[in-house]
């Protein structure tokens, strides 16, 4: 890994505009992106720049791996604003056909967290495809699919490989892990089932956000609910 590019194939720090799908099992796509979405270095960029209203997101270092940071939840009750918005959807309510990508705002029921933990090991072993443009030309760019060839930049093809639900009581240690130690191994001894045992720092990356409150969780006072729990996905470039 030279700096925040991976295998010459994608740049995570550069202010390229991004995208990533999901492909579901059964085929149904999951999109956690937006057109909100700038891949910015921690290293070259001002804390505040990784702000929910600025459409950025954050690329640091934590150990040798790197670790993508993005916002998840609504900004004015559009369910896409924000890169991460989809995988919070998708890990604490039920959706419906009708009420699709909006059932966390429609009052679909909320998933309690033994549920959450069932519905992340789904993404276990999925694919994914992530769509990186010029900025120049395509500073922001939408959610894509990529069988339509809507994406007129880049496409790289991921695999999910590991996956870690971090409940209130660890997100503390978790949150201080990313930038003060070295995440890989935080998540390797919390998580010794959860596939990070095998994976390779140099051929991907993990993407974190944050997951709201599950249903069977207390309310903690000075806690908001849209950033009570977070999540990592690790994936691999296939």
């Amino acid at each position: 890994m030279n700096g925040f590019v991976l295998k010459d194939l994608i740049d995570l720090g550069s202010g390229k505009a991004t995208a990533l799908t999901i492909i579901l099992p059964g085929g149904e796509l999951q999109l956690p992106s937006s057109t909100w979405a700038k891949a910015v270095s921690a290293e070259k960029a001002e804390p505040e720049a990784f702000d929910p209203h600025k459409g950025t997101i954050f690329s640091l270092k934590s150990g040798s791996a790197l670790v993508v940071l993005v916002h998840s939840g609504v900004i004015n009750y559009n369910p896409d604003t924000l890169f991460g918005a989809n995988i919070d959807r998708f890990l604490t309510h039920e959706s419906t056909p009708k009420k699709g990508l909006l059932s966390f705002l429609t009052g679909a029921r909320k998933f309690t967290l033994e549920e959450g933990y069932a519905k992340l090991a789904e993404l276990n072993g999925t694919t994914a495809y992530l769509c990186q443009t010029d900025p120049e030309t395509d500073p922001y760019i939408v959610p894509f699919i990529v069988f339509t060839g809507e994406c007129r930049g880049k496409i790289i093809e991921l695999k999910v490989r590991a996956t870690a639900l971090i409940p209130r009581e660890k997100v503390e240690q978790y949150d201080w892990t990313i930038p003060n130690g070295e995440i890989l191994p935080w998540l390797q001894g919390s998580y010794p089932w959860s596939g990070f045992d095998v994976v390779q720092s140099g051929n991907g990356f993990l993407l974190s956000t944050c997951v709201q409150q599950f249903a069977d969780q207390p309310d903690i006072d000075g806690v908001d609910y849209f950033v009570y729990n977070r999540v990592g996905i690790w994936f691999e470039i296939q």
